[in-house]
């Protein structure tokens, strides 16, 4: 019969029913039969045989390393590794020599008894932070889910599922998605060299209550190893990455911002128990020089409590609160993110190497982010990238001269990332910098930041990758600050945006407006004019601005108001000027100079703090841009290769 327990993820139930034991056909009869402790832990859990009561067998696996030869009793033959004792274990309160190269400590449980769970899942010691110890740790597991596939995790919808962990080398694994007792989809890996398998389980749909098995059986259909996941569930699943703005969290709006936003912050952190069906997972920072091949076995997925969301990014939480009203499906948000972080950290150091670009010190491998926080993560199908950053590369002297090269990075970024996750489409959704007042030079009073460059490097990246898309937020920041305090407002264009563009890949009609006006083309005339085309306006243009401590959206002006942040380029000198609307998707723009002639360029909002003031009926902001990208780019990094030279 069947054994009914719960199991805890960071001390939280999650409720499950063993049930795959017969779906597969495999009595409990057996004498050793391991599964992983769900929510992350480091061991496994041991399955024995008899009654509805049940026993946990915990691993203590920080002992797993110093075990040696001789016997195994009770296992199957080809899971047992020699050993004669354990060493370092506490005998006398119930740790025993196992046959997986570790130690196993029994307790009594009877059904449905959460809080012994809970201690014994536990009551053990954490793997040591060491990349050595960590292999050889894991080499020696029977059969574990990676931490993304562990329980109350989340399966991309609409993707090829992918599943993965680590196992015995040359074992077959068997992996089986179900609900109740449907099978809802399977498929199988081998066991690599490395201990790595990875099975693939075709396209699936969205559900929730799902469980996750996986396993690996004799030729004679004995059951040797099994591993399962509870409350599982198949929605949208995003990685959120970049810097302080994406880490940023509630807990952090909440202690900076004491008027409507720490309000607004206090009810999302009292409100996120409403969505069981948003999982998030937070990975810890890391800078190492080679590439991890797993998280720390403390990172778990949680659903969404006060206390978590606290600590969490608010732009991704707040993201999937969005989401999850617009979809109706269960959002699994992963934050991989780090304060004050360069884009060049965010790459795979052999891709870094091969940009043409100047030396700074985030070049070291011992400050790569990449190997720590995104390798470790190989394997998985995701939904999509959210991306915030940029503040560090727009460069507050020349002392970093990236922002002249910081297409190329995010270029690098896009296409390294797609290769780690072998997926070719994989969706970027970039968050376009917001305005600030960055620091001024003392003696020619002008700013040592580079932002608006930064912002038009987005622009261009994005316009010409088939696969994603950017939220403009120009008009959220501040003046006092670089972490501007509305991340609602984020949130929701880059749920909009998200929305909009799953709408455009399923060739449905797009009912979400997910960007602003957005420069398509610019037509000179003479008298200092130029007259400016855009897309995106949704149904027409007007001319507002952002109370950013006001819960309402845009303020509209009157229709003959003047739009601001407008230049022109004459004779390589860019001059102020005057627009004016003059038509629903047109602006006409005059130099305020009147011996300006026929102009050779124009640019919008090219501050680091624009007043700007220009948006589309659906009160979202007009995109900054250059029409001269190319040459300004060139301009500046000839600059800034002098400077760094």
């Amino acid at each position: 019969m069947g054994t009914s327990t719960y199991v805890s993820d960071s001390g939280r139930q999650t409720a499950a029913v063993l049930h795959s034991l017969l779906l597969l056909g495999v009595a409990l009869s057996l004498t050793c039969a391991t599964a992983s402790v769900n929510g992350g832990e480091s061991g496994v859990v041991a399955l024995r045989g008899g009654g509805g009561s049940g026993i946990l067998h915990r691993e203590h696996a920080h002992s797993s390393r110093r075990l040696q030869s001789s016997t195994c009793t009770g296992c199957a033959p080809d899971m047992c590794l020699p050993q004669s004792g354990c060493a370092g274990c506490d005998l006398d309160n119930g740790w025993l020599a196992n046959g997986s190269g570790g130690c196993t400590k029994s307790v009594a449980v009877a059904a449905g008894d959460r809080t012994a769970l809970n201690t014994a899942a536990s009551d053990d010691d954490a793997a040591p932070d060491d990349n050595t110890a960590e292999t050889l740790e894991y080499t020696n597991r029977a059969l574990t889910f990676h931490q993304l596939c562990r329980s109350n995790g989340v399966l991309a919808r609409g993707k090829t599922g992918s599943v993965f962990g680590t196992g015995v080398t040359g074992h077959l694994v068997k992996v089986v998605l179900s609900r109740e007792a449907q099978v809802i989809a399977q498929g199988g890996g081998v066991v690599d060299k490395a201990g790595r398998w990875l099975a693939r389980l075709g396209s699936l749909e969205a559900a929730t209550g799902l469980t996750l098995t996986a396993q690996v059986e004799m030729s004679n259909g004995t059951l040797v190893a099994q591993t399962i996941a509870y409350n599982m569930a198949v929605g949208e699943l995003w990685l959120a990455s970049g810097q302080s703005n994406m880490f940023f969290s509630l807990g952090d709006i909440n202690s900076k911002d004491k008027a409507l936003y720490g309000q607004l912050a206090r009810s999302a952190m009292a409100q996120a128990e409403r969505y069981p069906d948003i999982r998030l997972l937070k990975v810890p920072g890391k800078m190492i020089p080679t590439p991890r091949i797993e998280l720390q076995d403390a990172t778990v997925w949680h659903l969404p409590t006060p206390d978590y969301v606290k600590a969490f990014s608010a732009t991704a939480y707040l993201t999937a609160v969005e989401l999850y009203k617009k979809l109706g499906v269960p959002i699994g948000i992963v934050q991989a993110s780090y304060g004050g972080s360069s884009v060049v950290q965010w790459m795979p150091p052999a891709v870094l190497a091969s940009i043409k670009k100047p030396t700074t010190s985030r070049d070291s491998p011992t400050k790569n982010l990449y190997n720590g926080m995104i390798a470790p993560l190989k394997g998985t199908t995701w939904s999509g990238v959210m991306w915030y950053q940029g503040e560090t590369d727009g460069g507050t002297t020349f002392d970093n001269p990236l922002y002249a090269f910081y297409s190329q990075m995010l270029r690098g970024i896009m296409t390294s990332w797609r290769s780690t996750f072998s997926q070719r489409d994989l969706e970027f959704q970039v968050v376009q910098l917001a305005r600030w007042l960055p620091p001024y030079s003392s003696s020619t009073k002008l700013s040592l930041n580079h932002w608006p460059l930064v912002r038009e490097s987005q622009r261009m990246v994005i316009a010409a990758d088939d696969y994603s898309s950017m939220t403009s937020v120009v008009d959220l920041g501040l003046a006092a600050t670089i972490h501007p305090p509305n991340k609602f407002g984020v949130a929701r264009r880059l749920a909009a945006s998200i929305v909009a563009r799953g709408q455009q890949l399923a060739g449905v009609p797009v009912t979400v407006a997910a960007s602003g006006p957005t420069f398509s083309s610019v037509r000179y005339g003479s008298k200092g004019t130029a007259t400016i085309t855009y897309s995106n306006t949704a149904g027409g243009l007007i001319v507002g601005y952002k109370d950013n401590y006001s819960v309402a959206s845009i303020k509209r002006q009157k229709y003959y108001a003047a739009v601001r942040c407008f230049e022109v380029r004459y004779w390589g000198v860019w001059y102020g000027a005057i627009g004016r609307r003059t038509s629903s998707t047109q602006v006409t723009v005059t130099a305020r100079d009147k011996k300006i002639k026929k102009p050779s360029g124009v640019r919008y909002a090219w501050l680091d703090l624009p007043a700007c003031n220009l948006y589309n009926t659906a009160l979202l902001p007009a995109v900054p841009f250059t029409s001269d990208s190319y040459y300004a780019i060139n301009e500046r990094s000839k600059m800034a290769a002098k400077t760094s030279g």
